[in-house]
């Protein structure tokens, strides 16, 4: 037979182990919904350069178009620091309260230049994870990006994107991010939606 003492000790090792499970079971879920809420951006080295203006342009929900945006920045001399510095713009600009475009917090991670004529974007997974899902909202994202891009190496005729240093099929499940981005044929489709 079991002493009241030693019954009593195992009903209280139980009802500890208890509390203790449904204690890691509400840690577990604070730090999800913290993980989930949480927004995380990279820090990046200081840009150095001179200051100058950069190019954006900026998706308008409102009217489906692009408008053309100054933006006061420091300008590296190489191209492809230039083009990640607007891209860096440009999303700040979208994540921003009362944005025209509304975005998920998300960054660029780089912008590799394969030679004076192509460039890669290669965008952080957390904003293609989170973009509206839509043929309009994905496709003035990917248009606004190309077009800020080219504003700021203007060498560069075709643009490309990855998403944390892989392919990926779309940005949210409508605009293609496997294919290259003729910067014309975008400049011009960006002009016809204007005409719309």
């Amino acid at each position: 037979m079991i002493s009241k003492q030693l019954q009593a000790a195992i009903l209280t090792l139980a009802l500890v182990i208890l509390l203790m499970g449904l204690y890691g079971v509400h840690l577990k879920r604070q730090a999800e919904r913290l993980q989930n809420t949480q927004q995380v951006h990279a820090i990046a080295p200081p840009v150095t350069g001179p200051s100058g203006e950069l190019t954006l342009w900026v998706p308008y929900d409102t009217d489906g178009t692009l408008h053309e945006q100054q933006v006061e920045a420091t300008l590296p001399q190489d191209p492809g620091q230039r083009g990640q510095q607007a891209i860096h713009a440009l999303l700040a600009t979208l994540e921003a309260r009362n944005s025209p475009h509304p975005i998920a917090a998300g960054d660029v991670r780089a912008v590799y230049l394969l030679n004076e004529n192509s460039a890669v974007i290669d965008l952080n997974a957390q904003l293609a994870d989170q973009h509206r899902s839509g043929i309009q909202p994905e496709q003035l994202t990917v248009f606004s990006m190309v077009q800020t891009m080219s504003s700021a190496a203007p060498k560069v005729t075709r643009v490309r994107f990855l998403v944390d240093g892989h392919d990926r099929e779309t940005l949210a499940g409508h605009i293609d991010l496997k294919s290259w981005y003729d910067v014309a044929s975008v400049a011009a489709a960006s002009r016809q939606l204007a005409q719309h």
